[in-house]
């Protein structure tokens, strides 16, 4: 069975969610390219941000100073802060550097 990219590309925007614009080829590329050749990843990882926000507000708010939380949940919440550091960090400099 043959499937066009284009069909193949509106399956898997539904399939994630996604509200990724289709593609127009009389757009100008509005991207900025960070070492990565799959378009519009930067929509992706906003809509990944933006969920770990809400978490992370509401465990803020449910919490109190004075809670006694299992070590598993502050491994993991130490990890995820880790990882957004990182990735802060790396794609921090290269928009500075790629200006």
């Amino acid at each position: 069975m043959r499937i066009k990219l284009s069909t193949l590309k509106k399956i898997i925007r539904e399939c994630a969610g996604d509200d990724m614009p289709n593609d127009d080829m009389h757009s100008a590329p509005l991207e900025r390219n960070l070492d990565y050749q799959v378009p519009s990843e930067g929509k992706h990882a906003k809509s990944h941000l933006f969920h770990t926000s809400q978490d992370a507000m509401s465990l803020h708010d449910i919490l109190k100073d004075e809670d006694n939380i299992p070590t598993w949940c502050l491994e993991y919440l130490a990890i995820a802060r880790h990882g957004l550091g990182v990735v802060h960090d790396y794609l921090s400099y290269k928009v500075n550097t790629t200006k």
